[in-house]
């Protein structure tokens, strides 16, 4: 069976689950061996994180939250996935995704500091 924009209903599909807010078709993409690392295309290198942050999926990143995915990548313009939420005003994404980029215990790191490093 078919949508009406010819999508197979058996087959999921990340990115629409992203852009519907589909928590459900994002559990059968990541099934099918979809990633929430998988690139929309090559001229705007969306992740499904972009897509959902773009159209205010909260459902969908709040799911997400339970899979390993980095809010740290960049699309085609070098922006974040928190950058779209900003720009389009999306205070709960953002919120969302500032919490997955700085967790809980972020600045207990083990880095050394800067001025204890030998010279």
């Amino acid at each position: 069976m078919e949508s009406d924009d010819g999508r197979n209903f058996s087959n999921p599909n990340i990115f629409y689950a992203a852009i519907n807010n589909d928590v459900g078709e994002l559990s059968s993409a990541i099934n099918e061996g979809q990633s929430l690392a998988d690139i929309q295309d090559e001229q705007t290198l969306y992740t499904p994180i972009h897509v959902a942050s773009i159209h205010n999926s909260l459902a969908f990143l709040q799911a997400a939250e339970n899979l390993e995915y980095d809010p740290w990548t960049r699309d085609s313009l070098q922006r974040l996935p928190i950058d779209h939420a900003a720009a389009l005003g999306f205070k709960d994404i953002q919120k969302l995704l500032l919490e997955k980029m700085y967790p809980p215990g972020w600045d207990k790191d083990t880095v050394v500091p800067f001025d204890k490093l030998e010279r």
